[in-house]
């Protein structure tokens, strides 16, 4: 298959498992009681922060002075600053090469390491920021579902896709619905810049902006940044699941050109999956508070 004869091949399962690490630790991060712990933190609380970067590009405000180069001109104290760069491209590369492991296909090599993935992608979803969601079913599920063999689908697939798509039904309807904007309103009046509530059930989804380069984050830039990113994930989380029902891409082209009785392509166990979620919709959801 494509992953064994990968020259790079023989080197993922040596890096698999410390990536596996790598990803429990970085979700971890975000979760109670460290997450709570950095937050109390006046040097390391700007490590959960949005990059500044990052926020001038959804604010479409000036580009500020790259952190790197300020450092060297404001001294030591300044690389505060940097550690929200250095975790999200730690992060945006974990997800990038456990990504190219499954659409190289060595992934699907060794059932259990993939399950050891799967199992630390979905560990403490619900603390993971809208954001870094966006990243990882881009970098990540995106890859790993459309690259499965189609005979280990229900083996690999399965497991991973039930609990991900139940929560992200959960997750989107949440920061659709009125009360995640009541929420919101009663956060603003209350002048509570830190979210107290997970990720998934809070209204700005876990983002947490603090001050950036002597600048306070204007009230509307907040909302403007917060709705940019909720946009950008439920446009994701739509777009993924036309591919994998095969209503778009490549899948779609497989499904119309297929000439046969059966079409057994890689989409069909998916709608199962989708119907899954969708029942457990009406089903009492996690308490949001």
């Amino acid at each position: 298959g494509e992953g064994v004869t990968n020259p790079f091949a023989p080197a993922w399962p040596h890096l698999l498992p410390n990536l596996v690490r790598l990803v429990e630790s970085l979700h971890g991060i975000w979760a109670p009681p460290l997450r709570d712990q950095l937050l109390a933190n006046p040097d390391m609380m700007h490590a959960l922060t949005m990059p500044e970067q990052e926020l001038h590009l959804k604010s479409n405000l000036s580009a500020v002075t790259d952190p790197i180069l300020r450092a060297s001109m404001d001294g030591a104290g300044a690389l505060i600053r940097l550690r929200p760069r250095w975790l999200n491209e730690l992060r945006h590369l974990a997800y990038a090469m456990l990504g190219t492991s499954a659409s190289q296909r060595v992934l699907f090599t060794d059932p259990a390491l993939a399950s050891s993935v799967c199992r630390a992608v979905l560990s403490n979803l619900e603390h993971i920021e809208h954001r870094h969601m966006n990243t990882l079913l881009k970098q990540f599920v995106e890859p790993y579902v459309m690259s499965c063999p189609v005979p280990q689908l229900t083996q690999l697939v399965t497991p991973l896709l039930a609990p991900l798509l139940t929560h992200m039904l959960q997750r989107i309807s949440f920061i659709w619905s009125p009360q995640a904007a009541l929420q919101a309103k009663q956060q603003a009046q209350m002048g509570m810049a830190v979210p107290v509530q997970p990720a998934a059930w809070s209204p700005e989804g876990g983002l947490v902006l603090h001050e950036a380069a002597g600048t306070a984050v204007e009230d509307h830039v907040r909302d403007l940044i917060q709705e940019k990113i909720k946009r950008e994930l439920t446009r994701t989380y739509v777009s993924l699941l036309g591919a994998w029902l095969a209503l778009s891409g490549d899948l779609s082209k497989a499904f119309i050109n297929y000439q046969g009785d059966a079409k057994p392509y890689p989409g069909t166990p998916l709608l199962s999956l989708a119907a899954n979620a969708a029942s457990t919709s009406h089903k009492p959801s996690p308490t949001h508070g």
